[in-house]
């Protein structure tokens, strides 16, 4: 599928695009609330601006994608793979990141405003400058992540595994 006919396929109101395979393809500006991309392959695909309000990327790939300032507000990445993938700026207030693995990503000054991120496994990520406000991170492993200037205010720690991390409110 092209993004062309994606866009299309949307505008007439489809919304269920499980499993399809989109690696590499711009979908830069896009408006695709409420879509569903169930164990969909972003590989190397490129988000930026786009609107993910309310999609379901459940067991979706991103590795090495580029979602910057995108907006996933109230998203479902649930067990989702963002390795290498850059989400610098983006809006992931209110999602749903349960068990998502989180490796080398970047969340620089991104929004994850009461974000569930439990049981996650992050390494080498960078939270600098995000907004963590709230967020959740029970049971998460966290290792080598930058949270330098980020806010923390209110965030769930419990029974998280932290080491070597940069973390100034611990």
């Amino acid at each position: 599928m092209y993004a062309e006919e994606l866009l299309e396929r949307y505008k007439k109101g489809e919304r269920l695009f499980d499993g399809r395979f989109f690696n590499g393809m711009n979908l830069s500006n896009m408006r695709l609330q409420k879509a569903i991309f169930i164990s969909s392959d972003f590989t190397d695909a490129v988000l930026e601006n786009t609107d993910l309000k309310h999609a379901d990327f459940s067991d979706a790939n991103f590795e090495g994608a580029t979602l910057k300032n995108a907006d996933l507000r109230f998203s479902n990445l649930f067990d989702a793979h963002l390795e290498y993938a850059d989400l610098t700026n983006a809006d992931l207030t209110k999602t749903n990141m349960e068990y998502t693995i989180c490796s080398h990503t970047k969340f620089i000054g991104a929004k994850l405003i009461g974000a569930n991120l439990k049981h996650n496994f992050i390494y080498k990520a960078d939270f600098s400058n995000a907004d963590l406000t709230s967020a959740n991170f029970e049971g998460a492993y966290l290792s080598n992540v930058n949270f330098e200037n980020a806010k923390l205010k209110n965030v769930n720690w419990k029974d998280a595994k932290i080491k070597k991390s940069k973390i100034p409110e611990l």
